[in-house]
């Protein structure tokens, strides 16, 4: 294990954190990441991208970045939303087999890969805010952030079945569980 300090920029201040990573290709990763979204990012004007969804999506590069076994925690959010490692694979551009290496831990995920899985779970996880808050679904919205986040007007459509079906199923288990405590 390798203890490394890393500098963690963002708008407010820089900060120091110590963490414990196994792989040194993994600091770098992380340093790279963090740039791209705080960085890079705010330096063009983001007219769709609220500020929660940056936030959702550095927490995510954390997990991802600083957990011993990032096919664990793509495993683990492809379970939360739902998503067969067909249909992650389809999203990915990437054969089933090869969504399967990456979670068991075969093949470590690439800079690329990890990139457009965040974007991904964050278009999702804008759709499903924007089915809890609406009754309809925002498209122009979802297809500017789409753009923003480097997809084609496509992808929110692709990713909407998904977002909707496990924001749906979530819905249902909370209305069972308060059913059974009112009982």
């Amino acid at each position: 294990m390798i203890n490394h300090v890393i500098l963690i920029y963002s708008s407010e201040n820089y900060k120091y954190q110590t963490h414990n990573i196994h792989d040194a290709n993994k600091c770098d990763i992380l340093i790279t990441f963090i740039q791209e979204i705080d960085l890079k990012i705010p330096s063009k004007t983001l007219l769709y991208m609220p500020d929660w969804l940056v936030t959702f999506q550095k927490e995510v590069a954390g997990e991802l970045i600083l957990n011993q076994d990032a096919g664990e925690v793509i495993h683990e959010y492809r379970k939360r939303y739902g998503m067969s490692q067909e249909e992650l694979g389809e999203l990915m551009n990437l054969r089933r087999e090869s969504i399967s290496r990456i979670e068991n831990g075969s093949v470590t995920p690439t800079f690329g890969f990890v990139k457009k899985f965040i974007n991904a779970l964050a278009l999702i996880e804008a759709i499903r805010v924007e089915r809890a808050q609406h009754n309809e679904i925002d498209v122009y919205f979802l297809e500017n952030l789409a753009k923003e986040l480097g997809f084609t007007r496509e992808m929110p459509m692709r990713l909407m079945k998904v977002a909707v079906e496990s924001y749906d199923k979530k819905l249902i288990k909370i209305q069972k569980s308060l059913k059974e405590k009112k009982a």
